[in-house]
């Protein structure tokens, strides 16, 4: 018999400033929340869209992001709300949740070591560490870049986090992988690239990233 066909995720679209319940009681870290929402019968694997109210580096006016409730848990809740998640039927293969929690946007220098503990959580669990960033066919970006982003280690290496680039070459992410960057069209190539390519003004710069990247510390 044939394998059943995982049901394509439902969509849902609002403003960035409406997220959606669950994505709020994720980044409040919010277990008991969490959980009535989906003891409610709340989707735990819909895709969220928004159109991002404002314009960063990290980002390019107007375009959509299309993520997973547990994308969100893996850049910012604990491990125990990722695992929580995991266990009432996340879905981590059409997930991004390694390269949100590589990214750990926002994600202060103690919190490191939790996105740390999720991500070898997430490996455990048979996520691709070198897997190349999608976020599907309609989305715009990769509808004008033409191609993925990046490797969990693009992602870290980008934000300057030690702890994270440090677990992610442990556990075998290979620096070499060439992607594109969300920057601009041009491809950096490695992680390394993409670390030498911060402005150092940003606060993102990170010499020890550097050098566990294979960067020269005396030509920095």
């Amino acid at each position: 018999m044939a394998a059943t066909e995982e049901p394509a995720p439902a969509v849902r679209e609002s403003p960035w400033d409406e997220r959606p319940p669950l994505v709020r009681a994720l980044a409040n870290n919010d277990k008991d929340d969490i959980s009535s929402l989906l003891d409610s019968g709340e989707d735990i694997n819909f895709m969220w869209t928004a159109q991002l109210p404002f314009k960063t580096r990290r980002s390019i006016e107007g375009i959509s992001m299309c993520r997973y409730p547990i994308d969100f848990a893996a850049a910012a809740s604990s491990l125990e709300i990722v695992q929580f998640l995991v266990d009432r039927g996340a879905r981590l293969d059409i997930s991004n949740a390694l390269h949100a929690a590589a990214a750990a946007v926002g994600c202060s220098e103690e919190d490191q070591s939790e996105r740390v503990k999720v991500i070898e959580f997430l490996l455990t669990q048979g996520m691709d560490i070198n897997k190349l960033e999608f976020a599907g066919e309609e989305d715009f970006a990769n509808q004008y870049w033409g191609r993925p982003y990046g490797t969990p280690l693009h992602y870290a290496a980008s934000w300057g986090w030690p702890k994270i680039v440090e677990c992610l070459l442990d556990n075998g992410a290979d620096r070499d992988v060439h992607a594109v960057s969300y920057k601009s069209k041009v491809d950096y190539g490695t992680a390394l690239d993409w670390q030498k390519s911060n402005d150092p003004d940003e606060g993102m710069y990170n010499r020890r990233v550097l050098v566990l990247l294979g960067g020269n510390e005396d030509k920095l």
